[in-house]
């Protein structure tokens, strides 16, 4: 970490980019060891990567890196309802294995003309499926800044699913994502 003081006297905290591989090796060496078995989400900028049954838990060399470990038994359904419920990403990348439901469920979200999910709520509070405008399945090689990640990723994982998810503008929601 470095810490630089500003000319107001105020301090201004960075990550040293340095550090970023040593801290990925310490990171998925603790969650190899006390993990095995669970799904991880990891949150980086807007972008959420969910791993499981991944032989490999691949991080990017990027700051602010924040870690969800879900249960074994989660449903795939209801793991990506409780992430886009707490934040609206810009993109849901999935490292997995050919048997997992997850990426089966990614491709199952879509917006509905008029979701009926919330009739009996107060409008002010919808859920997510409101505010979803569209989806779309990209290749992990054109997404600029992660596809030099991924690139390794490729050899040792089953498969790799990214789709790009665009939002209608929210007033409504501030996730735990908004300064990654």
């Amino acid at each position: 970490m470095v810490l630089s003081w500003l000319r107001d006297g105020s301090c201004e905290k960075k990550e040293d980019p340095s550090a970023f591989p040593i801290r990925n090796v310490f990171i998925r060496s603790f969650l190899g060891r006390h993990c095995k078995g669970f799904k991880i989400v990891v949150w980086f900028r807007k972008n959420v990567v969910i791993h499981d049954e991944s032989k490999e838990i691949f991080l990017p060399s990027l700051p602010n890196l924040k870690f969800h470990v879900i249960k074994p038994s989660t449903n795939a359904k209801d793991l990506l309802d409780d992430l886009l419920t707490k934040e609206h990403p810009e993109r849901i990348i999935i490292a997995s294995s050919f048997s997992s439901e997850v990426p089966y469920a990614l491709h199952k979200i879509k917006r509905e003309a008029e979701p009926s999910c919330c009739s009996y709520i107060n409008s002010n509070r919808k859920c997510w499926r409101h505010f979803l405008k569209d989806t779309k399945i990209v290749n992990i090689a054109e997404i600029e800044g992660i596809s030099d990640w991924f690139d390794d990723v490729r050899d040792r994982v089953d498969q790799v699913t990214s789709m790009e998810l665009h939002w209608e503008p929210s007033m409504h929601h501030s996730g735990i994502g908004d300064n990654l």
